[in-house]
């Protein structure tokens, strides 16, 4: 082989190396899926759990779903209700450097069955594992090292409420939002890091900040 030859070889192959490498250092250095989006959630009217202090049981469920239960139930929130015509979904979904938020509740009453209007909130809980953080705490950067943050809870996002009571059609408001995570919190994503998030409780609270609604389903 020309010595020609044989540098041209050898820098091609170095090539190569130097561009594993770079690939390398870009992979995460963590356990994450080839792809997950989006999550998509029903929203159901959340109840006070049974068997606390403040709602003790007085009554007992049939097998085999026997436990403890409680009679009435009680919503959780005072301010708002789902109407008989009403649904709800939340959804969360991957887009190029940021995350598509996307809340719709149908049929939203007060208690006295009138058009809800002040805003709702919308709330996901959230464990988020990146390479976005620096160490050991306290420090202040270089933000370059993999990690996994402490839980906590991305929102309230304001949803507003448009009444659709009248004397023609069913009362209720429809709340919605469409938004993104860099929007309501700027630098919550950051273009090209990948982060591996978990989502355990997506919940919208009512206008004083008590829990309204859950993820959940309904069974008719």
């Amino acid at each position: 082989m020309k010595r020609t030859s044989k540098l041209a070889l050898v820098a091609a192959l170095g090539s190569l190396v130097a561009l594993g490498a770079v690939v390398a250092a870009l992979a995460a250095p963590y356990e994450r899926p080839a792809s997950a989006t989006p999550i998509q959630a029903s929203l159901v009217p959340a109840f006070k759990q049974c068997g606390t202090g403040g709602n003790p049981v007085n009554s007992t469920h049939a097998a085999p779903l026997s436990v403890g239960s409680c009679n009435p139930p009680k919503p959780t929130s005072s301010q708002a209700v789902t109407g008989s015509t009403g649904s709800g979904s939340a959804t969360l979904t991957v887009v190029s450097g940021d995350v598509q938020i996307n809340v719709n509740d149908t049929d939203i009453q007060t208690p006295a069955g009138a058009d809800y209007t002040p805003s709702l909130g919308a709330v996901a809980r959230i464990r988020f594992t990146d390479t976005n953080n620096c160490s050991p705490a306290p420090c202040s950067g270089p933000y370059t090292q993999p990690g996994t943050g402490t839980d906590t809870d991305f929102g309230p996002i304001s949803v507003p409420c448009a009444a659709n009571g009248s004397a023609s059609t069913p009362p209720g408001s429809t709340c919605s939002v469409a938004t993104t995570a860099n929007n309501f919190m700027p630098g919550a994503v950051v273009p090209g890091k990948e982060a591996v998030v978990q989502v355990f409780r997506i919940r919208v609270n009512d206008g004083v900040g008590t829990i309204f609604q859950q993820q959940g389903i309904f069974i008719p």
